[in-house]
């Protein structure tokens, strides 16, 4: 085992499950400002997780599978859910009076998780995990709004294109070279 690729995941790796325990202690007590900062905390430990295991790649395939499989996936699986968050906030608090208003933070917020996962897909190398998870929650949200309720058919084309941008996105992140990659 490499001592340089274990002090490097150390720290972010502690930090990220502590920050999804916070997540999952405070989402169940109600607690919506700590829940919100236990996910943002977690997607940052998450990033460099994801991106140091790019960077101090693992020479044994299994176990380069194994780590980038669970990590990428909880990364992915954590930018959905802040997602999904910032609906519960926006209707929690009541911060619009008309549902235009909800309509466009919808739009906007929907619009950020692309943007977000755009840049995770430029600053990722290889990682098989993180693109088919957001991927995969892009279109659940996406077929959600076009065959539940509430219905939005805006809504849920912009997931759906979303999602075969994202997919694209970390496609072509997989084709780059190592050294073409900022940092590694």
């Amino acid at each position: 085992h490499d001592p340089e690729r274990l002090v490097a995941l150390t720290w972010p790796a502690l930090v990220a499950g502590a920050g999804q325990l916070a997540w999952v202690l405070l989402a169940r007590a109600g607690q919506l400002i700590g829940t919100g900062v236990a996910l943002g905390v977690t997607l940052v430990a998450l990033c460099l997780v994801v991106w140091r295991l790019a960077k101090f790649a693992s020479p044994a395939g299994v176990e380069r599978l194994a780590t980038d499989l669970g990590w990428g996936a909880a990364l992915g699986w954590v930018c959905v859910e802040l997602l999904l968050f910032s609906s519960i906030v926006f209707e929690h608090y009541e911060l619009f009076d008309d549902d235009r208003a909800y309509f466009i933070a919808a739009i906007i917020s929907l619009c950020v998780f692309i943007a977000g996962a755009l840049g995770l897909a430029g600053r990722m190398y290889r990682q098989l995990a993180v693109g088919p998870v957001l991927t995969w929650g892009s279109v659940w949200i996406g077929w959600e709004r076009l065959v539940g309720e509430p219905r939005s058919y805006i809504l849920g084309a912009l997931a759906m294109f979303g999602a075969f941008l994202v997919l694209a996105a970390f496609y072509a992140s997989s084709r780059r070279r190592r050294r073409n990659v900022l940092g590694l």
